[in-house]
């Protein structure tokens, strides 16, 4: 492994010359310059605004099935296999409609991902 090459930005380096310590010297670094904030913890109580906003999300998103596309070379394409995504709590109610590739829609995709380098 250490004569692969990984691109790092315009920058290649050799697996065999990182190091832990240089990537948790980096850390360490970035970890000292930086200081980490948790978001406040919400109890949802009745009456409560975020339970409100919570409540009138499910039922925006319970009204309406969300179509979710294949997305290949930036283009949107659909197959004849048709999945659904039901909500957690009521299987009953579907929220989002998905596709399955084919294999031709697999292999488009591989060719795409070819042409940008991945």
């Amino acid at each position: 492994m250490t004569a692969r090459m990984i691109r790092l930005g315009k920058t290649a380096t050799s697996l065999g010359k990182l190091s832990t310590s240089t990537c948790l010297a980096t850390v360490a670094r970035a970890s000292s310059t930086q200081s980490a904030k948790n978001e406040p913890i919400l109890q949802y109580l009745k009456g409560s605004s975020e339970r409100a906003d919570l409540e009138n999300a499910l039922a925006r998103y319970s009204d309406t099935i969300t179509e979710v596309p294949l997305v290949i070379g930036g283009k949107e394409m659909k197959s004849d296999h048709v999945q659904y995504q039901v909500m957690p709590f009521d299987h009953q109610k579907r929220i989002a409609k998905f596709y399955y590739a084919t294999p031709e829609l697999m292999q488009l995709a591989l060719t795409e991902s070819m042409k940008v380098g991945l």
